[in-house]
């Protein structure tokens, strides 16, 4: 008699010993790292009402979390897919918030599908978040952070071989307000964005009353820092924000914030730059600048984060936050 087949879920893997201890390893010397720089370690639960998880930047997973149902509270459970929401439900009900609180997380997330053809389900999220401060200063101290967690898990040396992509959602939406685009076509000029579409984007300027030459500008927004120079010099660009004093105002903002991180950078890191006004992931929910960062040679991106909402006791004003996050099992697979 043949002995049983043992089978996993896809997405789903064991862990070795070899390959565990490589791991534990890196994870102390993360949290050792971002302690280091004044975050303090929260652990979260596995499990939450669904509910809590679901708000803020957790409902761009709603299809991404498993649900089971609770049989003492009659309520539906969710096994978090995301760190971030707990961090700052932890951020906004359990400690002091009209302070700035500094916090690292690691902990195991589990999503319904794979984020990349043919990755993993049950990834060992590591990460960082500051709530309440809105300057700049927040920003420079999470990315120098992440390049930090970087540079742990592959080697000083290997860090050359990372490029550090920038952008600021919040181009995007000035031009969207600027030109008063509706919802739908807005979704549609998002999904072509994302797919650095240009001839999309030509094909729904040549169905819509409304001249979308500004987006294909945007969608070629890619490149060094020259390109924040010659976005602006774009002739439609130019034509749009001299007739509206709001939106030149928001975009000049974001460059200002790009230029101050671009310089900060350059002068800490050895890491690649690059500049994507057209990379909106996450839009939802973030608010600002954004950032993800790359190995050479690879289209994935090892490491994400950028501005959001956190939560407000009062609801009134919203939480300043901004954070970044990355799977442990994929950046120690990189080392």
């Amino acid at each position: 008699m043949s002995a049983p087949i043992w089978l996993l879920p896809q997405g789903v893997s064991e862990i070795l010993p070899q390959e565990a201890a490589k791991l534990e390893s890196l994870r102390r010397g993360i949290l050792d790292e971002l302690q280091s720089r004044g975050f303090d370690l929260v652990l979260p639960p596995m499990i939450e009402f669904l509910d809590n998880l679901i708000q803020g930047a957790g409902s761009e997973l709603t299809t991404q979390t498993f649900k089971v149902p609770d049989y003492d509270s009659h309520k539906t459970l969710g096994i978090r897919a995301d760190m971030t929401p707990q961090i700052a439900q932890i951020d906004a009900h359990r400690l002091t918030n009209n302070a700035i609180n500094k916090l690292c997380y690691i902990g195991t997330v589990l999503r319904t599908k794979p984020m990349t053809l043919g990755g993993s389900r049950e990834l060992l999220q590591i990460g960082a978040e500051i709530f309440g401060e809105q300057s700049i200063a927040a920003d420079k101290s999470i990315i120098d952070a992440m390049l930090a967690v970087h540079e742990l898990s592959l080697g000083e040396k290997s860090v050359t071989k990372v490029t550090l992509s920038l952008s600021h959602v919040g181009i995007f939406t000035a031009l969207i307000k600027a030109l008063n685009i509706s919802s739908q076509l807005s979704a549609k000029i998002y999904d072509a964005l994302l797919r650095k579409s240009s001839p999309d984007i030509l094909a729904l300027n040549a169905d819509s009353d409304v001249n979308l030459g500004v987006f294909v500008a945007l969608s070629k927004a890619r490149g060094d820092r020259s390109i924040l120079d010659s976005f602006h010099a774009n002739a439609a660009i130019n034509e749009l924000l001299s007739n509206n004093p709001d939106a030149a105002k928001q975009i000049k903002f974001a460059n200002q914030d790009l230029n101050e991180l671009i310089d900060h950078v350059q002068q800490h890191s050895q890491a690649n730059l690059h500049i994507d006004l057209s990379e909106l992931h996450g839009y939802r929910y973030h608010t600002g600048l954004t950032f993800q960062t790359f190995l050479e040679g690879e289209g994935r991106a090892i490491a994400k984060g950028g501005r959001y909402h956190g939560f407000s006791e009062s609801n009134d004003k919203p939480r300043a936050a901004t954070g970044f996050s990355a799977d442990l099992k994929l950046l120690a697979s990189k080392a």
